[in-house]
């Protein structure tokens, strides 16, 4: 297994071993093309730039990467009541899961 940063510009499946082909650039060595047998294409994600602030002015927690400090068992419930997390600020999540966690933050006489 390898990590590395770049931008890939050309993904296309092999014929015969049906590896995925991807041409991506690197710093050192300039524009490789490269046979995977499984690739995994993901974007970065970071808590909001001033989550510091934000985590000030509502006076809840931050955990080790700076995203919110949630309940295992309720990731919307954060340290202080009644101020709940959603998206992106609970930490890497899906765009489903974060529409799910924000339907759930509604006051339940709406």
């Amino acid at each position: 297994m390898r990590f590395f940063r770049s931008y890939t510009s050309i993904v296309r499946r092999g014929p015969v071993t049906k590896n995925v082909f991807i041409r991506y650039s690197t710093d050192n060595e300039g524009v490789k093309e490269e046979e995977f047998d499984m690739v995994v294409l993901s974007v970065g994600l970071n808590p909001p730039v001033d989550v510091e602030g934000l985590a000030n002015q509502f006076g809840i927690e931050l955990g080790d990467h700076r995203f919110a400090r949630v309940d295992e068992t309720n990731p919307m419930v954060t340290s202080r009541p009644g101020i709940f997390a959603s998206g992106g600020l609970q930490g890497p999540v899906d765009i489903p899961e974060s529409v799910f966690s924000a339907s759930g933050a509604r006051r339940p006489d709406r």
